[in-house]
């Protein structure tokens, strides 16, 4: 599993690789030794996994560079979710499914509309986040595997048994719900978040709109709260749009055996 991990005081390489069942020598390899500092954000590949932990689902906080991609795909991911601005080159055995955008209104349906042919070339399947899109796709008679994200709602066996009825692949496991309801729902065909810094707003009130200050470019940008905790918002501008993202991340890799028992 690839994750990123804030940096404590208190922390050394020895302890970092000793808490997530890693090597120093990979910790500094992946980073360089001058970063791992308090404050600093690293990139780990933690063995805590079983194999099924996940589908092989990244979801990047921030722009992600090649190095970063090769690194999930060479911890033995066989399946990432990628934003459409990044580019791959293929390895065998691992699927790359487009990640479509939150917000799908019709300025990003006619930047689609021109993309589609090398849409159903480029990628093993599509991830949507919301039914505008999975219209739009079946409009187009799109026949490569459909998969949803967590915030397509699976909260019951009828909403599961919809999306199977609408030829959805694969779900994602609702993050609301805790162990007892996720086993009782079901979830050994999903999609499990174990790790990342959750949405916690998608918005079409552009936060750099709003300042005067858009410059049409999109990026990373942090805004505070009255408490003075600070929330990361990537601004995708091409679709006008934000997200806003929940300051700590959702870290469920001391639960391996809770997991382990959904069969995710």
């Amino acid at each position: 599993m690839l994750i990123f991990y804030t940096v404590r005081q208190e922390d050394t390489a020895e302890s970092i690789a000793g808490r997530f069942c890693t090597s120093v020598s990979d910790l500094v390899r992946l980073n360089g030794a001058e970063n791992i500092i308090p404050d600093k954000r690293v990139l780990i590949r933690s063995q805590l996994r079983p194999p099924k932990w996940l589908c092989g689902a990244i979801q990047w906080l921030e722009e992600p560079s090649k190095a970063q991609l090769e690194a999930a795909v060479n911890s033995g991911v066989r399946c990432v979710y990628l934003d459409e601005e990044i580019e791959f080159e293929r390895e065998n055995g691992v699927q790359y499914f487009l990640a479509m955008p939150y917000i799908f209104r019709e300025r990003t349906i006619r930047r689609y509309e021109r993309m589609y042919a090398k849409i159903e070339e480029k990628y093993d399947g599509i991830l949507i986040r919301n039914w505008e899109s999975y219209a739009w796709l079946r409009q187009h008679a799109y026949q490569k595997e459909i998969r949803s994200d967590y915030n397509l709602y699976i909260f019951n066996q009828k909403a599961k048994e919809e999306l199977k009825d609408l030829g959805i692949g694969q779900g994602t496991a609702p993050v609301e719900l805790n162990d007892r309801e996720l086993a009782e729902l079901g979830i050994e065909e999903q999609a499990f978040i174990a790790y990342g810094y959750q949405p916690v707003m998608v918005s079409a009130g552009c936060i750099k709109k709003t300042s005067a200050s858009c410059d049409g470019k999109g990026g990373v940008l942090t805004i505070s709260d009255r408490y003075q905790k600070e929330f990361t918002v990537r601004c995708y501008c091409r679709d006008c749009y934000n997200v806003m993202y929940n300051s700590a991340p959702l870290f469920l890799a001391d639960k391996a055996e809770e997991i382990r028992k959904l069969m995710p």
